[in-house]
């Protein structure tokens, strides 16, 4: 898992990250209003994604039958696309990744599906 600063670069879609919206297009600016608060207070944030860290490494260490595929939804077709800015979905059934699951139930959840799925 790669742990980064939040840059200017990053900062919009950070600000839109955990925002309740239907349209991705017209968020408000109550995140941007919060950050900038904290900003003044000295607090900073991280941007990084635990659930894709976890899901690659489970998928890595579990072998070749695991299909790991990431999608860069900072690409605003992609994004437009699903309508999902972070999800997990393991065999096309989408895992709650609130709060994010554990390296262990991620791991579990393949494994389980591995199983049922011929040699």
């Amino acid at each position: 898992m790669e742990v980064v600063d939040l840059t200017e670069a990053h900062k919009p879609l950070y600000l839109v990250c955990l925002e309740d919206w239907e349209d991705f297009t017209d968020t408000g600016d109550r995140k941007e209003r919060w950050y900038e608060a904290m900003a003044r207070k000295g607090l900073r944030v991280q941007a990084q994604n635990l659930v894709a860290g976890r899901a690659r490494r489970a998928a890595q260490e579990l072998g070749e039958r695991v299909v790991y595929r990431e999608l860069n939804t900072l690409n605003r077709d992609v994004l437009a696309e699903w309508g999902i800015s972070d999800a997990l979905y393991i065999d096309g059934r989408e895992v709650s990744t609130g709060p994010p699951p554990s390296y262990d139930k991620i791991k579990k959840l393949v494994s389980k599906r591995l199983a049922k799925l011929p040699r």
